[in-house]
């Protein structure tokens, strides 16, 4: 069995978090090209679209706090399980979106 070089790994990595962006790319894009579809039936009709912009750009804080504390700390016990939180996070979201897209919950 041959041993993967650092620059191999580096490379992995590399395309890995590629692939986690545009994942996430897909998805944030998946939503907006089904928006036409989804203000004909919920209550926000056409202001879903800046309902959507402010999660997402709200979203954008998760990353932004955890590369401070990393920098700030050494955090590397909470690496593995914030990647994977975040992972399941995802998941999550996705299954609900496309399983409940049309339901409505009236909040107060």
């Amino acid at each position: 069995m041959s041993k993967v070089s650092f620059k191999e790994r580096v490379i992995l990595v590399d395309i890995l978090a590629v692939i986690f962006g545009i994942s996430s790319w897909v998805e944030v894009n998946g939503v907006w090209v089904e928006t036409p579809i989804l203000v004909q039936r919920l209550p926000e009709e056409w202001n879903l679209a800046s309902f959507i912009v402010m999660i997402t750009q709200l979203a954008n804080i998760g990353p932004i706090v955890y590369s401070i504390l990393k920098f700030k700390f050494t955090l590397k016990s909470v690496e593995n399980p914030a990647i994977h939180v975040t992972l399941l996070i995802g998941a999550v979201s996705c299954l609900l979106l496309s399983l409940f897209w049309d339901r409505i919950s009236l909040i107060n």
